[in-house]
């Protein structure tokens, strides 16, 4: 049986042994689940240690008249009485006196059940002459008839968040993530015994992976496997209105005391409390009701029927005047977990391996073969480029093939490109590869990468694209591919994802890495944005699974591309995080490492110094601004000008970018930036422009958007309404959030309370739809959409420097409310001190929700 460690709680200690020093009794209150019984321990060692005689009685399920551990404390005192021959209490007492001597004696009992009414009656008896204190561990307060008249109630707590942390990397062997922690912690209330179930039953499923040393949620953690355990919470069988009762508030979920009243009954509803299936806990005037431990509820609402389901929801319907249906989570499908240094370092060992392999080979079986794995090595290790035109200088002597020439020409031609920023000698290297017969469609591909990455895309790219039906699988999925960026970068993504379905099957592993990199980007552009979420995710942990850097490189960037969109703020410290991640600057392909770079500017949330230090930073690095989305410098530049003020200026450098990734080709890059430009400051003329850009690209996402700023500049409550189902379906939780806030600050809207109540309703639900999402795009903090209403409170009193009592004091909340709206806020920011979420909400705080661009 493994060994969970124990988490002691001296503070609760030192309390009882303050009332036991008193006199007192003490009846100790704690749920099952909860750890009382070691805690028991704990306090029997601590009331020896000070020389006092202690007796715990544990709870072994015994059904005796007296408990085997009080009979073997007289046997072992030389007094072996046969358990049957003690029926007398004056005999039982005159037996515990002499065993202790007349000391005063504490009895520590592990349930009322270890108390039977033998023992009750001499510990009676022996009052009399001696001085004897009791400790009753139970789940619910005796009655007052059953009770020492000098009895107190002591609340035992539950472990705090990072109390559980360490229990759970004891029993599981590595530490759990925080969120996931997070989500571990809410679902069992603190209750030690059902995070270790939940938990251990989630590495055994595969709900809960390993991933650089931590466990990591990846699905939902319930699992019908908890069944017996959680039922263990759940009122008896035979206490059927009890159950139903507690059925319709799981399906209701957080609900206030009034409408719980009216669905249960106000008596049904005081009983649940009183037996703890409920906790109702005050906010400001209101009261909440919630099953507990959580996934007590969780485990009703998994278990309905569908005939269930419809009558109870009907009868929720009813009750709470709010269509009743079940939401899933805006964000749900979204975790891709962090990159530690422990996977940095498997990276480098890789890369080095690799290029040992190749070099190896190249030197025992010299040949254009080798030759060619030895210069990809080279390029992939970030080599001097002379060391890599030496490389290919030799492998030319070898005779190479077709295929194997036009690979050599074409790493040549990179190497002078992106290197040496030669692009003319570049392109002079691929016009020389002439005589490639079938293969001759692998150098026009990198041609149009070339013309697209570091100039301007020709006209008739597609043209030259177009692959002949006779040329080699391999040639024909190169050209595919490369066709594929050019309709993404022109804006045509409905071509875009019917190339990418046409590309043959047998493409090769780097190959297949770069579609789905290219399909995720179609796909959110579309409008599309969990398909993007999910390929995002799958390309990206398939990449780490291989160890591939530069499949990596490039998932980085579609997944903080993602978080531009949703409108998500990322911290500082996570950017530099990510810089160390994407390590230096890769030979080819450098856009990905451009773009992951300026897109994690855009999203970070710091100060003006901050930010104005991650500039200056990517300033350092030599690379020309590209014509793919979030891969223009000037995204970085608009995004410090704006947070110094200068929002004009911002809005300036976005059109110059939108004109210049025009003039280059990068249609859709030049919508999007454009649309930067308006979110800064809207300009009528520059509106109209991007609205005619518009109908040449046909995405969803770029189009909710314009009808969002649109909606906004005229002030149109209707517009506004009709436009928050195509943010929300593209992803674009940020700009929702605004959208709701500027319909808030609306003096239409203002006048109308019906119309003011359905938003204000509309805005809360969509929030919660949030909640508990398991989010994690690199650990990203989350952004405002995620807080609620109180939560959104908590946080402004954190950032004015308010302690949580005071923060009590302010909202007229108990203490334990408070700590647990903070735990929460915390938890969806991703941070862990009281300033880091003065940081994290910066954007906000002031009362106006930061720019998402």
């Amino acid at each position: 049986m493994r060994k969970v460690t124990y988490q002691p709680r001296p503070q609760t200690v030192q309390v009882l042994r303050r009332y036991l020093m008193a006199g007192y009794d003490v009846e100790l209150l704690s749920p099952r689940g909860n750890g009382g019984t070691r805690f028991l321990r704990e306090l029997l060692t601590e009331v020896r240690e000070h020389g006092q005689a202690a007796l715990l009685l544990p709870d072994v399920g015994e059904e005796r008249p007296l408990p085997s551990a009080l009979l073997a404390a007289i046997s072992e005192q030389g007094r072996a009485v046969p358990n049957a021959a003690l029926t007398s209490p004056v005999e039982l007492a005159t037996h515990m006196e002499r065993i202790y001597g007349g000391r005063p004696l504490t009895l520590l009992v592990d349930g009322p059940q270890a108390l039977p009414p033998l023992l009750q009656a001499a510990i009676a008896h022996l009052r009399l002459s001696s001085q004897l204190q009791v400790v009753l561990l139970t789940d619910r307060e005796t009655s007052a008839q059953d009770r020492s008249p000098q009895a107190v109630t002591v609340q035992l707590p539950t472990l705090t968040l990072e109390e559980l942390g360490a229990v759970l990397n004891g029993a599981c062997g590595s530490p759990l993530e925080a969120s996931s922690l997070s989500r571990v912690y809410g679902k069992s209330a603190g209750l030690v015994k059902l995070a270790l179930a939940i938990s251990e039953i989630g590495i055994i499923e595969g709900r809960l992976k390993l991933a650089d040393g931590q466990f990591v949620a990846t699905q939902e953690l319930w699992s019908n496997r908890l069944l017996p355990m959680v039922r263990g919470y759940a009122p008896p069988a035979e206490e059927e209105a009890d159950t139903a009762a507690l059925e319709t508030l799981a399906v209701a979920g957080l609900t206030s005391a009034t409408e719980a009243v009216a669905l249960v009954g106000e008596v049904q509803l005081e009983r649940l409390e009183r037996l703890r299936h409920v906790a109702i806990e005050p906010s400001g005037t209101r009261h909440w009701v919630t099953v507990t431990p959580p996934i007590l509820g969780e485990m009703f609402r998994h278990a309905k029927s569908p005939m269930r389901l419809a009558r109870v929801s009907a009868q929720i319907e009813g009750v709470t005047a709010r269509k009743f249906e079940a939401r899933s989570s805006q964000s749900r499908d979204v975790h891709v977990r962090k990159v530690g240094p422990l996977l940095l370092q498997r990276l480098a060992e890789r890369r080095g391996a690799m290029l040992a392999d190749a070099q190896s080979a190249w030197r025992d079986t010299p040949g254009a073969g080798t030759a060619l794995r030895y210069v990809e090595a080279l390029v992939e290790t970030g080599a001097a480029a002379q060391e890599v035109l030496e490389a290919i200088s030799a492998a030319s002597r070898y005779g190479p093939s077709d295929e194997q020439r036009a690979w050599l020409s074409i790493w040549e031609a990179r190497v002078h490109a992106y290197q040496r920023s030669d692009l003319p000698h570049a392109l002079d290297v691929l016009d020389r590869a002439t005589g490639l017969g079938a293969y001759e469609g692998l150098v026009v591909a990198a041609r149009i990468r070339l013309y697209a990455d570091l100039d301007a895309l020709p006209s008739d790219a597609e043209q030259q694209l177009r692959a002949r039906d006779d040329a080699p699988v391999a040639v024909q999925a190169e050209m595919r591919c490369e066709l594929v960026r050019v309709h993404y970068t022109r804006g045509r993504l409905g071509l875009a994802q019917r190339e990418i379905d046409a590309v043959p099957v047998g493409e090769t592993g780097a190959l297949r890495g770069r579609l789905r990199v290219l399909e995720a980007l179609v796909a959110l552009g579309q409008g599309r944005y969990r398909r993007a979420v999910q390929v995002t995710r799958e390309g990206f942990d398939r990449a780490k699974d291989e160890l591939d850097g530069q499949q990596m490189r490039s998932f980085f960037y579609a997944i903080m591309l993602l978080v531009v969109v949703r409108g998500q703020s990322t911290s500082v410290a996570m950017q530099r995080e990510l810089a160390a991640a994407l390590g230096e600057v890769p030979v080819f392909p450098q856009l990905a490492y451009l773009g992951a770079r300026v897109c994690g500017i855009v999203s970070a949330n710091g100060s003006v110094d901050e930010i104005r230090g991650l500039v200056r930073e990517l300033d350092a690095v030599q690379l020309p601004s590209g014509t793919l989305p979030g891969t223009s410098r000037r995204w970085a530049d608009a995004k410090l000008a704006a947070m110094s003020g200068d929002v004009a200026r911002a809005a300036r450098w976005c059109w110059d970018d939108a004109v210049e990734a025009r003039r280059r080709g990068g249609y859709f890059a030049a919508a999007q930036s454009g649309l930067c430009s308006l979110e800064h400051s809207f300009d009528e003329a520059h509106a109209g422009v991007v609205a005619e850009w518009l109908t040449e690209i046909d995405s969803e996402q770029l189009a909710a958007q314009f009808a969002y700023l649109s909606a906004r500049e005229n002030g149109s409550v209707d517009e506004m309404l009709a436009v928050i189902p195509r943010l929300v379906r593209t992803g674009q939780v940020g700009r929702v959030m605004q959208a709701y806030w500027d319909l808030g600050q609306s003096a239409h809207v203002r006048s109308d309370p019906k119309l003011a109540g359905r938003i204000a309703r509309e805005r809360e639900e969509f929030g919660e739809s949030l909640e508990n999402s398991g989010l994690d795009l690199l650990r990203a903090v989350a952004s405002e959409a995620k807080l609620t209403r109180r939560e959104e409170e908590v946080a402004r009193l954190i950032a004015a420097g308010l302690s949580n009592r005071q923060i009590q004091e302010e909202l007229v909340l108990s203490i334990r409310t408070v700590e647990n709206h903070v735990h929460r806020l915390m938890r969806k920011l991703r941070v862990s001190t009281r300033q880091e979420v003065v940081e994290a909400v910066h954007g906000w705080v002031s009362g106006a929700v930061g720019e998402v661009s």
